[in-house]
């Protein structure tokens, strides 16, 4: 996956993180979302615009909402209950990596 396929992966997927959306659709599009997340430490910094960076942040953060808003409907089963609050820390770990890639390419 490149730096564009990755930014482009979130985008056109963060869309498809409705409460509506069935259990396994959602737990889908949240794997993929963790996926593509986990590569950007992957690439130089200088193969993303500030702006891309921005908006896989912002993406993050708004997945993590999205599983919040979820969990809260309480529609899943326990099972898939327990998955996606375990997403929310994939994601959180995801994005800390990002930032703390973010920061070493920053100071050099």
């Amino acid at each position: 996956m490149t730096p564009t396929e990755i930014v482009t992966t979130t985008t056109e997927t963060a869309p498809t993180l409705s409460v509506d959306a069935s259990a396994a659709a959602f737990v889908k599009s949240i794997t993929t979302m963790v996926d593509a997340f986990s590569r950007v430490p992957d690439f130089p910094y200088s193969a993303f615009s500030r702006g891309q960076i921005a908006q896989l942040q912002l993406t993050a953060e708004q997945t993590i909402a999205a599983i919040e808003r979820r969990l809260e409907g309480g529609a899943d089963k326990r099972s898939v209950q327990l998955e996606l609050a375990e997403a929310i820390y994939a994601v959180r770990r995801e994005l800390e990596d990002i930032n703390r890639w973010q920061r070493h390419f920053e100071r050099t």
